[in-house]
């Protein structure tokens, strides 16, 4: 069943969304260039997240709604939503690929030896993978900066010399 994540994220996500990244609402002075505006917020607030069994088998239970790794990626991802949504990250690329069957899903599959979180399109959906049961015993809630790192990586991309240089989106 797929829940909405918590409906005082979308009211901080729109006000987030609103304008200046800063939450400066003030306007640009004469002969100054005005910010350019992040996505508007329903182009952000429409996602939720949802596992499905077919990907997340072991350790699925522990992130059942209402557990406490459920509620901290709900949380940790809500507030890396509202960032990369702020910064303008969405503008080009939204976060749930426009062939996925679900149009405002992102789904969370289980990637034990993953070195960090990714987002990618896959049989008409989709993901979220990471390492979030590992070893069949170790619960990980990635923080919001890895999130945020995977939308970007998902929505922005790495330049071919961060790839090179640093291994920027270059998931084992």
């Amino acid at each position: 069943m797929i829940r909405p994540i918590f409906i005082a994220a979308a009211a901080l996500l729109a006000s987030a969304c609103s304008g200046d990244p800063t939450g400066d609402q003030s306007t640009a002075e004469a002969g100054e260039t005005p910010i350019a505006a992040a996505p508007a917020p329903a182009d952000c607030a429409k996602v939720t997240l949802d596992v499905p069994p077919e990907r997340f088998t072991e350790g699925r239970e522990n992130f059942a709604v209402g557990t406490t790794a459920r509620t901290k990626l709900d949380a940790n991802f809500t507030e890396a939503l509202v960032q990369a949504c702020a910064e303008g990250m969405l503008a080009k690329q939204p976060l749930v690929d426009p062939r996925s069957k679900e149009k405002n899903v992102l789904f969370i599959a289980n990637a034990p030896d993953a070195n960090v979180a990714s987002i990618y399109f896959d049989e008409g959906a989709t993901w979220f993978e990471g390492p979030f049961f590992a070893d069949g015993q170790h619960v990980q809630v990635p923080g919001p900066a890895a999130i945020k790192e995977a939308i970007f990586c998902h929505a922005v991309g790495a330049t071919p010399e961060e790839q090179t240089q640093t291994g920027r989106c270059l998931p084992d």
